[in-house]
């Protein structure tokens, strides 16, 4: 099996995964707590960590509440832009891939929400401390981001490495060329 074809089934299995665990906990969290009902599984956490049944109709993290009609607007622009990137993404490394399988499975896994006409709204569920409720997808979606974030910043870094400088002292060109070069390899 080419590589190619190996990195689209592994983006694919990882959304694949990200999805079901996704829908799964949400639908044990719609069946077992009406809405705004909390249920503390540690009672010694109770202070730090809940699960909530949160109603989200706003953006991630609960951000921009009513604005939430935008994001099936946002979830195809981002499967877009797979499809614009698709040759990079096919072509870039084993956690690039991870990365995109992780992002797409979140986007999918909240887009389902949204669009399922008996929900209508992101089922969030997780309460820690401070932070905004949040859900597994979202989860999905920072990690993956970060990890893209971390390989981006890793292999930029490898192509400054590999750069020397020129006979005439010319370092900067030279920085410049390779990193231009490390991009071109992402097209």
């Amino acid at each position: 099996m080419k590589l190619p074809l190996k990195r689209l089934l592994g983006i694919g299995a990882i959304a694949a995964i990200v999805i079901v665990i996704d829908q799964a906990s949400k639908f044990t969290v719609r069946n077992a707590l009406a809405i705004r009902e909390t249920w503390t599984p540690i009672e010694a956490l109770g202070d730090y960590f809940q699960i909530v049944h949160w109603k989200n109709t706003g953006v991630a993290f609960g951000l921009f509440p009513g604005v939430g009609w935008i994001m099936p607007f946002a979830g195809l622009v981002f499967l877009a832009l797979i499809v614009l990137f698709y040759k990079p993404i096919l072509n870039g490394s084993f956690s690039f891939a991870i990365a995109i399988g992780l992002q797409l499975g979140g986007a999918i896994g909240n887009l389902i929400d949204r669009l399922n006409p008996e929900i209508g709204y992101v089922v969030d569920f997780i309460w820690i401390w401070k932070y905004p409720v949040f859900n597994l997808a979202d989860c999905a979606v920072v990690i993956g981001a970060g990890i893209l974030l971390i390989t981006l910043w890793k292999s930029d870094l490898a192509a400054v490495k590999k750069a020397q400088p020129s006979e005439s002292g010319d370092a900067f060109n030279k920085n410049f060329n390779a990193a231009s070069a490390a991009d071109k390899t992402h097209e």
